[in-house]
């Protein structure tokens, strides 16, 4: 049962789109841009699918603070696909404490070539997950109910791109990542979502982990968005 009438879902489709196009219109014209994401009508009605399990669910436990659409649109979905820019075609991708499906399961639907793991440790948040991958119909995620540091093998290896949005203070974040990447692929990218503090946090940890690449785009009603990106992680 959806939670969204008809009319809110074509408001909510046209608010997407046009914040997701604007983001990638910012970064996808970056020398580091993998890809030129591309907007159809199938992505804008998995997305809103994957909408209404969130809005189900938020009922049931705690995922996203906001329980107004608008905002979860904007400030959530959209903002995670910003960084499908960044994904290779065909790479594997780990998201790290995905908790709501964020970014890694806007970023399935926006990558359907790519293959992304959605990493939960929650046993709670994992079931969330499986049920939020199914309604989106995100054939190309899967869920791993563990810690990254406690990924199986089969799941821990070729990993492209590593990627977080609420993992915590970056240093934590790092460190938690560093032997994934170190068994990723060649070239292999770690990517922190932050927020304007975000540059002056990894420049408080730059002689240890080297100074990433600062990658700017804006959303609606919010402050600057920043993505952090670590390149060649696998071969520090």
């Amino acid at each position: 049962m959806s939670h969204i009438t008809p009319a809110e879902r074509v408001r909510l489709a046209g608010l997407l789109e046009e914040t997701a196009r604007n983001c990638w219109a910012t970064l996808a014209t970056d020398p580091r841009a993998a890809r030129q994401p591309q907007w159809t009508p199938q992505t804008g009605a998995r997305l809103l699918a994957y909408l209404d399990c969130l809005l189900l669910w938020r009922t049931r436990t705690s995922l996203v603070a906001t329980e107004v659409p608008e905002e979860i649109v904007v400030r959530h979905i959209a903002d995670s696909l910003a960084v499908a820019a960044l994904v290779p075609p065909g790479a594997r991708v780990a998201d790290i404490g995905s908790g709501a499906g964020l970014p890694g399961l806007p970023l399935a639907v926006a990558c359907p070539d790519a293959q992304i793991l959605l990493v939960e440790p929650r046993r709670k948040r994992a079931t969330f997950l499986r049920e939020a991958v199914r309604a989106a119909g995100a054939t190309n995620a899967a869920v791993a109910e563990a810690r990254v540091e406690k990924l199986a093998p089969e799941e821990a290896g070729g990993i492209a791109v590593i990627v977080s949005r609420a993992f915590g203070p970056l240093a934590d974040y790092l460190e938690a990542v560093a032997p994934l990447a170190a068994r990723g692929a060649p070239g292999c990218r770690i990517v922190a979502m932050k927020g304007p503090r975000g540059p002056a946090e990894a420049a408080a940890l730059a002689e240890q982990h080297g100074t990433p690449v600062l990658l700017r785009y804006d959303l609606p009603g919010r402050d600057e968005r920043v993505l952090l990106v670590y390149e060649g992680a696998s071969e520090v």
